[in-house]
């Protein structure tokens, strides 16, 4: 899976950040639908992720993460189309939705958020960005935050 890492982050950051979501994701792949080929990391200010917050979850303040599942919507899309052109064949769906990478979600990680949460717990901003990165993905992957905890005990610190 191709992974964007997009906002204020140095190139080893951005290394750190993609390799552990990398990971991530290999410990879940058969969650993920096939059709998805990529993920969007975005990270953010406070300002930016509360209007987020309040926009999509109608919460009036700044979180630490946000994730919004893409992939579900584009595979009804394709299905659609698929119902519409019934003469199209297998393949050419399937060649069609190569031609892209089809966002399987987006996760918008407040920088500020992670850096105060990174110093109460007495641990890098790297390591609580990495931490939210795990939590964004997992919530795309449809796990609840008590399922969650299993996977990510299991990670390296």
């Amino acid at each position: 899976m191709k992974i964007n890492l997009l906002g204020k982050s140095t190139k080893i950051q951005k290394q750190i950040y993609t390799q552990h979501a990398k990971t991530i994701i290999k410990k879940i792949e058969n969650r993920i639908p096939q059709i998805c080929r990529a993920l969007n990391i975005i990270l953010v200010d406070n300002c930016y992720i509360k209007r987020l917050n309040k926009q999509f979850l109608n919460r009036n303040y700044a979180t630490d993460v946000l994730a919004f599942p893409l992939c579900e919507k584009m595979t009804a899309k394709i299905s659609r189309n698929k119902e519409k052109n019934k003469n199209l064949r297998k393949s050419d769906i399937d060649s069609t939705s190569k031609k892209s990478d089809i966002l399987w979600g987006e996760i918008y990680i407040s920088y500020e958020q992670a850096r105060k949460q990174a110093r109460f717990q007495k641990i890098t901003t790297d390591q609580e960005i990495c931490h939210l990165i795990a939590h964004g993905i997992l919530h795309l992957a449809g796990y609840s935050h008590h399922q969650m905890q299993k996977i990510l005990n299991s990670l390296p610190k």
